[in-house]
């Protein structure tokens, strides 16, 4: 495959006023499992005979940075403000900003969290040192791990809308729940068929993922 991956800039979040919204449910959703057509994501997942893995996984990384990018800023960004989402949860789990370098953690609000994510990995992706977009240039011994912790930090936005904003999304002005649910299910096939995202990571959603992967 070449390595079709320059793309992922950053995302730039301006708050804007959200419209008037409907009362939040203080509840777990209950989420359908309504999807858009989109064959059988199970087998779309898998290596491919002869493909390299790392060039598998740096192409799908990039595609569902870009999914779960579009679906939060156009879809969730005008409701999460920093008055509604003080703190980046996923209902009762409370998600805080990890600065590697001195490893301190930081507590921000969820759109505050987002916007630093999706440029922390934008920046990830232009690195050529971590994602090479020249077919002699080999991946660098740590790749699954970084991919792995990328993995790890989509999760937690995808978490975050299905527990705090599905309200949001089945309002019928935006109707995305078949989309949302499509763009997960396939991120979340693809990240336990890599072994990319630890078990215990996946409890908020964990109902969810079952009724969704059911099949």
């Amino acid at each position: 495959m070449d390595r079709l991956r320059r793309v992922g800039r950053k995302m730039t979040s301006k708050h804007r006023k959200p419209p008037p919204i409907y009362e939040h449910p203080i509840r777990t959703p209950v989420v359908n499992d309504q999807t858009l057509g989109s064959g059988n994501l199970r087998m779309a997942v898998m290596l491919p005979v002869g493909e390299n893995e790392n060039e598998w996984i740096a192409y799908h990384l990039v595609d569902f940075f870009k999914q779960i990018t579009m679906l939060y800023g156009s879809t969730i960004l005008p409701y999460c403000t920093d008055e509604s989402c003080p703190t980046m949860s996923a209902g009762q789990n409370k998600y805080f900003w990890a600065e590697f370098i001195i490893l301190d953690y930081v507590i921000m609000s969820a759109s505050e969290y987002v916007d630093k994510l999706m440029t922390w990995v934008s920046e990830l992706i232009d690195d050529e040192s971590v994602f090479p977009s020249l077919l002699n240039k080999p991946f660098s011994a740590n790749f699954k791990a970084i991919c792995s912790d990328i993995v790890r930090r989509l999760f937690r936005v995808y978490a975050h809308i299905y527990i705090d904003h599905i309200h949001h999304i089945r309002n019928p002005m935006l109707d995305e729940e078949a989309h949302l649910n499509t763009s997960f299910r396939h991120f979340i096939l693809f990240a336990q068929e890599f072994q990319l995202i630890p078990m215990n990571e996946l409890a908020p959603l964990q109902k969810i993922i079952d009724r969704l992967t059911k099949h």
